[in-house]
């Protein structure tokens, strides 16, 4: 069934309207009758390993999900229904975040912070709240907060097995900050506010964590990237995947080429970035993330679709156009433009060559970054224009007026980057 599947998707990848038939046909039946569950169930893995750790930013979590959970019981529970809907500003609730703010960057003392004052109310009216039944077990509460802090600050984050523990014993290794994943993939806090808390003042930008529960459209999104790997036939996507639920998945191109491009970067607080052919958006997440602004131009309606998911995913807010560049009227100008791995498609045809020439000597833009193909690549006689490499370098760069070209990396897999500028 799987393998007819994936022969249907080999059919449907260039035709938007059987792609989009597709879909449907996977989310409303093969995910929703139970006929169909109870047979994918048998036969299929599942996607993620529910013991592993993801790699957090902590900055990244903005909001704690009121839904009861055990975290320890429910690690890779697949749950439907509303249960993510129900959200607040974990920082806020009850004044945590300026509290941690007001005792750790100002030295006001715990016990003059209003967290502090509601969470002894409570302990007065008889409930415990962390861990603490009475003042004096709380006072030592946050004495220990003091203690962990210093601890991270001076030997980084450490995971709970990794950590000797005061009162004896061996701490729960399983005890690290918890997270569950919503329907469209946003990270929402489970458990570990006060050590999440920690980290974003300490300024630490990737840290262990667990996930709790998943939303089952998440987990089904997920199934379809891996089908995607699958219909490959090796296994992999094309580009490693930044969300933290995702980077696990085996992708054919690392971070390589961003590493290059960014080292490279011009000068500028908040660029203008065309990346044309983005595939799922891989680029623009990393410089949206930097703080620039991006334009994503890709037409194939696959890749279209799991690059807006994967924005939804991450809340970004870079531009998807879902057509040819060709198509396009003038975008303005860019500082910016990415020609990665591309430009030697429209090498094969006179219609899309002379599409691409136009396209060029029209384009505004202060520097591309530019990717040609391999030797050998195009074979002779395959292609309406035989370029070589360095002779494809050559047109784009005086096409475009982007004269001066500066060879300044490969990827993995050899092929060469070059920076074209005036």
């Amino acid at each position: 069934m799987i393998d007819l599947k994936l022969s249907i998707m080999r059919a449907c990848k260039k035709n938007t309207l059987l792609f989009r038939m597709l879909r449907t046909i996977n989310r409303h039946y093969v995910h929703r009758s139970g006929r169909f569950k109870s047979f994918f169930r048998r036969i299929r893995k599942p996607p993620y390993d529910i013991h592993a750790l993801i790699h957090v930013d902590p900055l990244k979590i903005t909001r704690y999900c009121h839904y009861s959970s055990n975290k320890f019981l429910d690690a890779g529970k697949i749950l439907d229904g509303d249960w993510d809907r129900a959200l607040w500003d974990f920082a806020q609730y009850h004044g945590i975040g300026p509290a941690y703010e007001a005792h750790f960057r100002q030295g006001i003392p715990w016990e003059k912070t209003e967290y502090f004052a509601y969470l002894l109310k409570k302990i007065t009216a008889g409930y415990i709240h962390v861990g603490a039944k009475s003042p004096d077990e709380l006072r030592r509460r946050f004495s220990r907060q003091d203690e962990i802090y210093d601890d991270i600050r001076r030997n980084g984050y450490r995971l709970q097995r990794e950590i000797p523990n005061p009162d004896g014993g061996p701490l729960h290794e399983g005890d690290e900050v918890a997270v569950h994943v919503g329907r469209d993939g946003d990270l929402l806090l489970a458990d570990g506010v006060h050590r999440l808390m920690m980290t974003r003042l300490l300024g630490l930008r990737s840290i262990p964590v667990r996930v709790s529960i998943r939303h089952a459209h998440w987990v089904r999104f997920v199934e379809e990237i891996l089908d995607v790997a699958r219909y490959n036939g090796d296994g992999h996507i094309y580009h490693q995947l930044t969300h933290p639920d995702l980077a696990a998945i085996p992708a054919s191109h690392d971070d390589t080429r961003m590493r290059i491009i960014r080292q490279h970067l011009p000068n500028g607080e908040k660029l203008r970035v065309l990346d044309i052919g983005a595939h799922w958006g891989h680029f623009c997440h990393h410089l949206e993330a930097l703080g620039h602004d991006c334009v994503a131009v890709e037409s194939d309606p696959q890749h279209i679709y799991f690059l807006r998911k994967l924005r939804l995913a991450e809340n970004r807010h870079f531009a998807v156009i879902g057509k040819s560049i060709f198509d396009l009227p003038p975008l303005g100008h860019f500082d910016v433009v990415l020609a990665l791995n591309i430009f030697y498609h429209f090498l094969k045809t006179r219609s899309s060559f002379e599409k691409m020439t136009r396209f060029l000597s029209e384009l505004e833009a202060d520097h591309i970054f530019f990717q040609p193909h391999l030797t050998g690549e195009l074979l002779p006689g395959e292609s309406f224009k035989d370029f070589t490499p360095t002779a494809f370098v050559d047109f784009v760069a005086q096409t475009s007026g982007l004269r001066k070209q500066t060879l300044i990396g490969a990827d993995t897999d050899q092929r060469p980057i070059y920076l074209l500028s005036k």
